[in-house]
């Protein structure tokens, strides 16, 4: 549950009207902030960050660098991944979390902004992928 005493002090969202969602969120560890204190509420989220906060809501297994290169490396643009997101990189292809619009099936995009019909498609994985693997982080209960 919650903690209501529990707050993350980023410095731009105190004020901010989704400040309740990014404590809640920042609390279950979907997302963080920066270094420098801050979260950066208004910023639009890039295909790996989005990526990344689905992948928060799952316990994929652990891979090592090497091996998440192995997974991304079918795109020909997988030296452009953060060096901060390579692992979830490949967990995220390992678990296929990731889909690539039609015409871009070869290229990650890694720092692209994330499209609004991609996040429901990288949520739509991600209930796919409990249906395999599921997470007691997520709260997903499946039927067998």
């Amino acid at each position: 549950m919650f903690c209501k005493n529990r707050r993350f002090d980023y410095k731009d969202t105190k004020n901010h009207w989704a400040d309740r969602n990014i404590q809640v969120a920042s609390y279950y560890g979907l997302v963080k902030g920066y270094g420098d204190g801050t979260f950066h509420p208004n910023a639009y989220v890039t295909r790996m960050e989005a990526l990344n906060i689905i992948l928060n809501a799952l316990s994929p297994q652990n891979i090592d660098s090497e091996q998440a290169k192995h997974f991304v490396s079918i795109y020909s643009d997988y030296s452009e991944i953060p060096d901060w997101a390579l692992i979830a990189a490949g967990q995220c292809q390992m678990l296929g979390l990731v889909y690539n619009v039609p015409g871009h099936e070869t290229t990650l995009e890694p720092n692209r902004h994330a499209l609004r019909g991609e996040l429901a498609r990288f949520l739509f994985n991600m209930m796919e992928a409990v249906k395999v693997a599921p997470s007691d982080k997520n709260g997903i209960v499946t039927k067998n």
